[in-house]
């Protein structure tokens, strides 16, 4: 990019004329290929997951950021007070009964 305006880009005013700019350029390469351009880099990046991908994902699948309770794939209790003290989601939350389950929660 080499748009002049982009030397402007830490004045807000002229963000509304820089995004289209970055739009296009992040357009140009597939989620995978900007996966692979900053791997292994200090860029503040992720890539946007669907639910589908993200318990598999390295980062998330090493953390257990989700846990499989009753056949459903859904993200751990938060906060977690690192590993000496596991949390283990009990409530199923495929219940029908969604008063019954916040009854169990208090």
């Amino acid at each position: 990019l080499d748009d002049p305006i982009l030397n402007r880009r830490w004045e807000k005013k002229f963000w509304q004329e820089i995004r289209p700019l970055i739009e296009a350029k992040v357009a140009q390469k597939t989620r995978d290929q900007w996966d692979a351009i900053f791997e292994g880099s200090d860029a503040c990046y992720a890539p946007v997951l669907s639910m589908e991908e993200a318990p598999s994902h390295p980062h998330i699948a090493e953390r257990e950021v989700f846990q499989e309770r009753h056949g459903v794939m859904q993200p751990a209790p938060a906060p977690r007070f690192g590993n000496a003290t596991p949390v283990v989601a009990d409530t199923d939350m495929s219940a029908q009964d969604f008063d019954l389950v916040l009854k169990d929660w208090t």
